[in-house]
């Protein structure tokens, strides 16, 4: 699995506010894997961080936005090919 939190893929306007993923052991996957998404919007997200794992992967990604999600500072983006948060 890519994620393990939740898996996007080819999806057109999408929100997630809070919501608080929580994982038995440390997990290097990032909780959320988005490909080929278009207007994805996250507020207020809550994920477990093991060292060095990104809580977002973005592929193919437009019309991003993060806003406060704790450890990931707010970010906007208009495209992305490949990305990690």
């Amino acid at each position: 699995m890519p994620a393990h939190g939740f898996y996007v893929r080819h999806v057109k306007g999408i929100q997630f506010d809070n919501i608080e993923i929580r994982a038995e052991k440390d997990d290097v996957r990032p909780a959320f894997v988005l490909d080929g998404v278009e207007d994805a919007d996250f507020f207020r997200i809550k994920v477990p961080h093991a060292a060095g794992a990104p809580s977002f992967a973005l592929h193919n990604v437009s019309d991003f936005a993060v806003h406060m999600c704790g450890d990931v500072p707010d970010t906007q983006l208009k495209t992305v090919d490949n990305k990690t948060l």
